[in-house]
């Protein structure tokens, strides 16, 4: 192996704006370089450019696995050179951040996932370690590769924190972050209708990839009123950061619950906000204990909108949760944390 050879971060896409998996790949990258010197490649048109990478001077892959990404048949090409890899001794860790759809009765909906299950077959076959996002899929995984260890490591925050926290009594701004499908519609509509009856001074600002698919959805989908909403979409990681660091309180009303899958969570538990999340198949018990949040079960809107009323009148404990939010970043969910968990398992498939 060259002296010095890289660990390769292998991403579909580009980072940019709320570009969750090339933005994931770029960060994953700078965080890997404390630890060991790595490299950033990205599919620009086919996954045939791979083979510019020389296998000789790769210390190990990190492939970011979603599989609308290896639809095509080129993919085959980025399989032989992880191929190559692995005859030439060197670890490949899959980051499995999607594997199939669930059932919904159709043919089409089963042969897509028959099809998603054979390409990640493929992709396990050659690779020395697991990564998810979260225990719950790390579990799920586990059924369909039960002789392989899966490590959960959660996701990074994309927006860097800038400047203290700058919220001011007696305002009251809320915000809710994420694409309206990855937002439990029903709850989403509680918090509409809570809103509209909610003391002058509480606002809300909305943050996500499009302004015009936040304000359809919460207008014309969910018939909301919109007077004390900001539809805040595209908005560059700096902005985006100025609206958490004015935040009283951050909403994670998430479909499946609040879990270290969402970069979003991420990022306002790194800046310090007090989150009232939902609490459901997809949150980890060591998030559910962490103190960070306030927390109502699953399918239970009027419970959501409860716990929001009670930690919007209740100013000490917005300080507690705000503190272990912050505890809770530092200790787990930090990019340091982040490619410190990566090097360990790259540095496990060398040994094994």
């Amino acid at each position: 192996m060259t002296p010095g050879a890289p660990w390769r971060v292998i991403s579909p896409a580009q980072s940019g704006v709320f570009d969750g998996i090339g933005d994931y790949a770029a960060l994953l990258t700078d965080a890997l370089r404390p630890w060991h010197a790595a490299e950033l490649f990205v599919r620009t048109h086919t996954w045939r450019e791979v083979d510019s990478i020389d296998v000789a001077n790769t210390a190990g892959a990190i492939v970011q696995y979603l599989p609308q990404a290896f639809l095509h048949g080129d993919s085959r090409a980025l399989l032989r050179w992880l191929d190559r890899l692995r005859a030439a001794g060197k670890p490949v860790v899959l980051t499995v951040h999607e594997y199939w759809p669930p059932l919904d009765g159709t043919m089409r909906r089963a042969a897509i996932r028959l099809w998603f299950k054979r390409m990640l077959r493929a992709f396990l076959r050659r690779s020395t370690g697991i990564v998810t996002s979260q225990e719950f899929s790390a579990h799920e995984l586990q059924v369909f590769a039960p002789a392989r260890h899966i490590t959960a490591i959660p996701v990074g925050s994309s927006i860097p924190r800038i400047g203290p926290r700058v919220a001011a009594a007696p305002a009251t701004p809320l915000v809710a972050f994420g694409q309206p499908a990855a937002l439990h519609a029903p709850t989403m509509k509680a918090l509409g209708q809570w809103l509209a009856t909610a003391p002058a001074e509480t606002s809300l600002t909305w943050l996500g990839r499009s302004s015009d698919e936040m304000r359809a959805t919460w207008c014309d989908v969910w018939k909301l009123p919109a007077t004390r909403v900001t539809f805040a979409g595209g908005r560059p990681a700096a902005e985006v950061s100025a609206v958490l660091q004015a935040a009283r309180i951050g909403l994670a009303p998430y479909e499946n619950g609040a879990s270290t899958r969402r970069t979003s969570l991420v990022a306002m538990l790194e800046h310090g906000l007090p989150v009232v999340a939902v609490d459901g198949l997809y949150t980890s018990d060591w998030l559910r204990d962490s103190g960070a949040c306030a927390w109502s079960p699953e399918g239970q809107p009027s419970a959501f909108t409860a716990a929001l009323t009670a930690l919007v009148a209740d100013h000490p404990r917005q300080s507690i949760l705000s503190s272990n939010a912050s505890a809770l970043f530092d200790a787990r969910l930090s990019w340091p944390r982040i490619g410190e968990a990566y090097a360990r398992v790259l540095l496990e498939g060398v040994a094994s």
